[in-house]
């Protein structure tokens, strides 16, 4: 958790630096799938959209989700924090 924290703000503040923003509507509709829906497809789905995204919020949701009960969706979390690596500096993953 606290490892996950620090990702979250490391991840925060090389976005305030870059400039890029996240659509808050569609934010908020990825959250209520991610985090209600039951149908483990579509939190996977709302993963996949989430993928594709820059910025803290989503981030910290990828983050959060990986307290998924279903071992599929948490597989689908880890893979979409792969694809955003490039977001958080090197130095913090060591």
């Amino acid at each position: 958790p606290a490892q996950a924290r620090a990702l979250v703000e490391q991840a925060e503040r090389e976005m305030e630096l870059s400039g890029d923003d996240e659509d808050p509507q569609e934010l908020a509709e990825l959250r209520e799938t991610l985090f209600n829906d039951p149908d483990p497809d579509a939190r996977i789905g709302a993963i996949l959209l989430m993928t594709g995204e820059e910025g803290p919020e989503s981030m910290r949701m990828l983050i959060e989700a990986m307290d998924d009960p279903e071992a599929e969706v948490r597989v689908a979390v880890v893979e979409a924090l792969g694809d955003r690596i490039e977001e958080l500096s090197p130095g913090l993953l060591a």
